[in-house]
């Protein structure tokens, strides 16, 4: 379920190695916020000594410690960390997540002298997924997609990835196959497999939206963070209605009637099925009254076109057209009935 997170030290730590690795940077609190003073020890010749800048460069599982503002931040993908660096893809569960944490505060304390409370520390920012093997490859639920019901602003569009965003959170849905980076992990991975991301990027957000602040926190709540990932993509794919709903319908208004015009009475029709194709066209037309409505108001003929066409429409809902595996709805119901978080 966990993919990146990142982790405030709400307390300075301790610093007992001599690996030229590691160096550390400022951290004291005073009512929440760093006070700019050196406060860092490390221990030389047995004496504590205040240090001022920390980092952690060459680590095999990716283990991230720097600074922002004072405060010492460590960043790793929980997943990651649970391959020993070699993958992010298998999402993992409680028990593994605590089996991370710990790791992750023994190895910077074995490895790098690096003594700090992970389970104490603020989660600044978390990532959650699911992963979906899927029939079909990601370009089929583009369509889908571009209903999703998130208050986000659309993000760069790439080929094989969905992304919307604001300042404080983000859905990434993306093709897991072609973004692993090596040929030897893509063999590993079924090539139909979407990756759906919920991303929180700060502490307040964090506390707000999953009501957890620190490790320790998240640990507890697991159940319910789970529970919240699964009710935010339900949500967002409005598995609640029809998709796409009539709102969507009225797009279409303009484009029959040029095409009635251009084309002539029932052909417009046929011409808009051909070139949308019936996944996409009856997901919008998703009842009778909504077809009947978009028509009328593209000028069809309420006695001798409209009702031809209802008949055809019914004909459509139930037998689909040879290029078309599945509708709009059967891939909705698919996707979320396929997202595995643990």
């Amino acid at each position: 379920m966990l993919d990146t997170i990142t982790l405030r030290l709400q307390t300075p730590p301790i610093i007992r190695s001599k690996n030229n690795r590691v160096k550390l940077a400022p951290a004291a609190l005073k009512q929440g916020w760093p006070t700019g003073r050196n406060v860092l020890i490390r221990y030389t010749r047995g004496r504590p000594r205040r240090v001022s800048s920390v980092s952690i460069e060459n680590d095999r599982y990716h283990i991230e410690v720097y600074t922002n503002f004072g405060f010492i931040y460590i960043r790793f993908s929980v997943a990651r960390v649970m391959t020993l660096g070699a993958s992010n893809f298998h999402p993992v569960s409680w028990d593994g997540a605590e089996a991370v944490f710990d790791f992750v505060q023994e190895h910077l304390h074995l490895e790098h002298g690096f003594i700090a409370d992970i389970r104490g520390a603020v989660v600044a920012r978390i990532d959650i997924f699911g992963n979906a093997e899927t029939r079909f490859s990601f370009s089929v639920y583009r369509p889908l997609f571009d209903l999703l019901r998130f208050r986000f602003r659309k993000g760069v569009g790439f080929e094989t990835t969905d992304l919307r965003y604001n300042d404080e959170r983000a859905s990434v849905i993306y093709d897991k196959h072609i973004q692993q980076q090596t040929q030897s992990l893509r063999a590993l991975i079924r090539r139909n497999t979407l990756r759906w991301e919920l991303r929180y990027m700060n502490a307040r957000t964090i506390q707000q939206r999953l009501d957890i602040i620190t490790v320790d926190n998240l640990l507890e709540k697991w159940a319910a963070v789970r529970k919240h990932y699964y009710d935010q993509i339900s949500w967002a794919l409005r598995l609640d209605r029809r998709l796409p709903g009539d709102s969507y319908a009225e797009d279409y208004v303009e484009m029959l009637s040029q095409m009635r015009q251009e084309l002539g009475g029932t052909k417009a029709f046929f011409q808009l099925i051909e070139a949308l194709g019936t996944r996409e066209l009856l997901g919008v037309f998703n009842s009778s009254e909504a077809v009947r409505e978009v028509l009328q108001q593209a000028g069809f003929d309420k006695r001798k076109q409209i009702p031809w066409i209802m008949d055809k429409v019914a004909e459509f809902r139930s037998v689909r057209l040879p290029t078309e595996a599945v509708s709009i709805n059967d891939l909705r119901e698919e996707l979320y009935t396929s997202i595995r978080t643990e």
